[in-house]
């Protein structure tokens, strides 16, 4: 955990089976995520489907989060990487940030 004036930044990067990997920044500020960042070697079709995602999680606490991946990526072509892989990382780096 790393805290400037109460807000915490947690990091995480999530090794996928077959070789791909996720790596998660995330900034929480009484519990709310403010920050975001999602990065790595996986493909998501619609590209702009993550940025969208990620603008969207600014204010929203963990599980409303893990909402709105949900319905972002749910409905994506995704290659190397799942829905389940997103949620996880993202909650690893939010517990480290807590």
């Amino acid at each position: 955990m790393n805290a400037t004036n109460g807000i915490s930044e947690g990091r995480h990067i999530r090794k996928i089976p077959g070789g791909k990997m996720l790596k998660v920044v995330v900034r929480v500020e009484n519990g709310k995520i403010t920050y975001v960042r999602f990065h790595g070697d996986y493909f998501v079709y619609p590209e702009e489907a993550v940025e969208d995602m990620e603008r969207e999680i600014y204010g929203k606490n963990l599980e409303e989060a893990k909402e709105i991946i949900e319905k972002y990526l749910s409905s994506a072509d995704m290659v190397g990487i799942s829905v389940k892989d997103f949620c996880e990382a993202l909650e690893e780096a939010y517990k480290k940030a807590r």
